[in-house]
């Protein structure tokens, strides 16, 4: 059980001992909020390839963030810019070797509209985010870095199609691409061990979970899953332990009329 589950699972929403940001004009750079009575930084962040709105509106979400994934390239500089009050950054899970501490402080500081943080990202794999104290509420992030989707190079729809799950032990699906239309069943068959089917991103009114039990529960060789897509759309799926090193997928929906 990851630090996410277990506060879902309890409803505390406050958690400590998680690092901070390093000092401005490093990897981890922060402009203070305006009303801020810190020192100005000597060195300015650079500019960012990708921004993260931090409440915006209000909302407890992170945009883009909390509905879908944000992906960016290996080294992309990623801003977040707070658009309400009382909001920060927890680091949940981040690939092995990845510096992430999160917003300064841990997850007792808060931060409110107007602050802006600013990382870049040089390990690739995928980081999940909470802000602490509106986690129970659904605030949660995640960023995918290094792995910007490949468009579906079939978009010819295929029948009752079957997906390998790491053939010969190879960390892949294969196809990982396969284009279907409603209504068709897609089988999932592991050739070797310690795999998963995690739901990364779906269209809207779909219902699809991945392979039962939670992103940490993983099958092996022989299994056999199964899902029925009724919902048009481009669906992208990972196995959680092999993300990082590239396994991941996509279903495309298309309406059988």
């Amino acid at each position: 059980m990851n630090r996410r589950t277990a506060l879902q699972a309890t409803g505390v929403a406050l958690v400590g001992g998680l690092a901070g940001c390093t000092a401005l004009g490093t990897r981890s750079d922060t402009t203070p909020p305006t009303d801020s009575p810190t020192d100005s930084p000597t060195d300015s962040p650079p500019d960012p390839d990708a921004t993260v709105s931090v409440g915006p509106g209000g909302d407890l979400v992170f945009t883009p963030g909390t509905d879908e994934p944000l992906r960016v390239e290996t080294g992309a500089t990623v801003a977040f810019q707070w658009g309400s009050d009382a909001h920060n950054i927890v680091v949940d899970s981040k690939p092995d070797g990845a510096d992430w501490g999160g917003t300064p402080g841990g997850a007792g500081d808060l931060y409110d509209a107007g602050y802006r943080y600013v990382h870049t990202f040089d390990v690739p794999g995928r980081y999940e985010y909470v802000c602490a104290p509106h986690e129970t509420a659904g605030m949660v992030g995640t960023l995918v870095v290094g792995q910007t989707p490949t468009p579906d190079p079939s978009p010819t729809p295929v029948e009752d199609p079957t997906v390998t799950v790491g053939p010969g032990g190879d960390l892949v699906f294969s196809p990982a691409h396969v284009t279907v239309e409603t209504g068709t069943t897609v089988t999932w068959r592991w050739e070797s061990d310690s795999h998963n089917v995690a739901v990364d991103s779906q269209p809207d009114g779909a219902d699809w979970q991945g392979t039962d039990g939670d992103r940490t529960t993983t099958y092996d060789d022989d299994h056999v899953y199964e899902h029925t897509f009724d919902v048009a759309g481009r669906y992208e799926y990972v196995c959680v332990p092999h993300e990082s090193v590239g396994m991941t997928g996509t279903v495309t929906v298309v309406d059988a009329e």
